[in-house]
């Protein structure tokens, strides 16, 4: 499960921003929510993916995840340029940012390995910037099985 070593370019995401609990159904309620407004998005990047994007906390703690914990999620898609954001979205840049790009297909197993002996055992070590989930449109959050999709963790 080790992570290829990427640096990705700015990009930009339009979407929709919650404060949620990290307790899948909350998850799957504002993917849900986006999915029914995407094509509202204009100017969208050839990158047909979906992307959730969590905002860094530097008062994340692995050893206190649990279904209650709090984390500011956007789930949406890359666009071109951010001039045209659709009522009730927001936009966001990405900067130019290091990573550890993981593919994966059991999220929570996942983060265990990323957050727990991956980050203790790496000679990398974490940014503090936002990490980002990546998903093609084929992939559906309702039935995973067997979907891969890709963790990007930002390290210096």
């Amino acid at each position: 499960m080790g992570p290829k070593i990427v640096t990705k370019e700015e990009f930009k995401i339009i979407g929709i921003e919650r404060r949620i609990n990290i307790d899948r159904v909350q998850v799957l309620e504002l993917w849900d929510d986006f999915k029914k407004r995407a094509l509202e998005v204009k100017n969208r990047a050839h990158d047909k993916a979906l992307y959730s994007i969590c905002k860094y906390d530097p008062n994340f703690s692995i050893q206190n995840l649990s279904e209650s914990t709090q984390l500011d999620l956007l789930m949406g898609v890359e666009v071109i340029d951010i001039d045209d954001i659709p009522k009730d979205m927001v936009s966001k840049k990405i900067p130019t940012q290091r990573y550890a790009l993981f593919r994966v297909t059991d999220q929570n197993k996942a983060y265990e390995y990323i957050y727990g002996e991956w980050s203790y055992n790496s000679k990398y070590s974490l940014a503090e910037a936002d990490d980002f989930e990546r998903y093609d449109e084929q992939y559906d959050p309702h039935n995973p099985s067997n979907k891969e999709f890709e963790i990007y963790i930002p390290i210096k």
